[in-house]
C-alpha cells in the first residue's frame, strides 16, 4: 500500500510539471508572436528597410523552407518577452481611456447634466423675501448680511427694491462691491453686464449720492472703485465723492486712498488741484504702510 502510494505521488508530480512546462512553451510562444507583430508594424510604418528579413535569408541545404510566421530568437529572451508584453498593457489602458471619455454614453452624460446644473445655478439667485423690518434695532446689520449672501443680482435687485429709502451708505458700498466681484467672478458678456448688473447698480450709486454724508472713505473707495469694474460712469457721484473726501483723506486708510484715486482716474476725473495735492501728501506719508497690491492698484 505505502509503494502504491508513492507511485501515485511520483506520477501526480509528473503531470504537474509536464502541465507546467506546457504552459511556459505557451506564454513563451504568445510573446514572440506579440513581438513579431510589433517589429512588422514598425516596419511598415518606417517603410522598406535595406536589411533582409528573416524569410530572405537563405537557408542552408537539406533545411525546409518553414511557411509559417518566423518568430526571431531574440523574441525568445526572456527580457524582450517581458518588455513586450508590459508594453501591450498600457496601449490598451489608454485606448479604453479614450473610448470611455469620447464614447457616446460620454456625451449623453454631459448633455444631460449641463442643462440640469445651469437651472440649478438660476434657481439659486431666484428673488427671495427678507423678512426684517426696519424699525428692528438690529436691521442695518441684518440687512448687511443678507447682501453680503445673495446669490446673484436678482436677489440683490429685490433687496434693493424693497429697502431702497432706507439703505445706508454702509449697504450701498456692500451692494457694488458685491455686484463688482461678480462680474470678476462670473465673468459675463458686456451685453449681461448692462442687462443684468448695472440697472440695480444705477439705482444703488443715486441713493449713495443722496446719503453720502454718511459714508466713511472706505465706502467712498468701495462704491468708486467697483462702478469702474462694473463699467457704469455716474459723474455726479464722482463729484459728490470728491467733494465729500475734500479734507478728510488724511483719515482714510491705504486701501481706500488707492481705491478712490483708481476709480476716479479710471473714467478720466480731474480733481481740484487741492485735492490731488491732498492725496499725494497723505499718500507719502502712508507710504510705509502700502503693501504690494495696494501700491500696484493706486498705479
Amino acid at each position: 500500500m505505502q509503494l502504491h502510494a508513492a507511485v501515485s505521488t511520483c506520477q501526480y508530480a509528473h503531470r504537474l510539471r509536464c502541465a507546467g512546462l506546457r504552459r511556459v512553451h505557451n506564454l513563451r510562444h504568445s510573446c514572440a508572436l506579440t513581438t513579431h507583430a510589433v517589429a512588422n508594424q514598425g516596419r511598415k510604418t518606417a517603410g522598406p528597410s535595406s536589411q533582409p528579413t528573416a524569410s530572405q535569408v537563405p537557408k542552408p541545404p537539406g533545411v525546409e523552407q518553414s511557411s509559417g510566421p518566423v518568430i526571431p530568437l531574440t523574441a525568445l529572451d526572456d527580457s524582450s518577452a517581458t518588455s513586450a508584453t508590459s508594453k501591450q498593457p498600457a496601449a490598451k489602458q489608454q485606448q479604453r481611456k479614450n473610448t470611455k471619455h469620447d464614447s457616446r454614453r460620454g456625451a449623453l452624460v454631459n448633455i444631460r447634466v449641463a442643462p440640469r446644473r445651469y437651472r440649478l445655478r438660476q434657481s439659486f439667485d431666484q428673488p427671495r423675501n427678507v423678512r426684517v423690518s426696519p424699525s428692528d434695532p438690529t436691521f442695518e446689520g441684518r440687512l448687511t448680511s443678507e447682501i453680503n449672501s445673495c446669490y446673484g443680482p436678482r436677489q440683490l435687485s429685490k433687496i434693493i427694491k424693497d429697502f431702497g429709502p432706507n439703505l445706508t451708505a454702509d449697504h450701498c458700498a456692500a451692494a457694488i462691491a458685491l455686484l463688482a466681484g461678480l462680474v470678476t467672478s462670473k465673468q459675463p458678456t458686456i451685453e449681461d453686464i448692462e442687462a443684468v448688473y448695472q440697472p440695480p447698480a444705477a439705482r444703488v450709486a443715486d441713493i449713495f449720492t443722496a446719503k453720502i454724508s454718511q459714508a466713511s472713505m472706505m465706502d467712498c473707495a468701495r462704491v468708486v472703485y467697483g462702478l469702474a469694474r462694473l463699467r457704469l460712469h455716474v459723474p455726479r457721484l464722482l463729484a459728490a465723492v470728491e467733494q465729500h473726501t475734500a479734507g478728510q483723506l488724511s483719515n482714510a486708510t491705504p486701501q481706500a486712498l488707492a481705491g478712490i484715486a483708481v476709480g476716479l482716474s479710471h473714467w478720466g476725473y480731474k480733481p481740484r488741484d487741492g485735492w490731488i495735492q491732498e492725496l499725494m501728501t497723505q499718500s507719502f506719508a502712508s507710504m510705509s504702510a502700502f503693501g504690494a497690491q495696494v501700491s500696484a492698484s493706486s498705479h
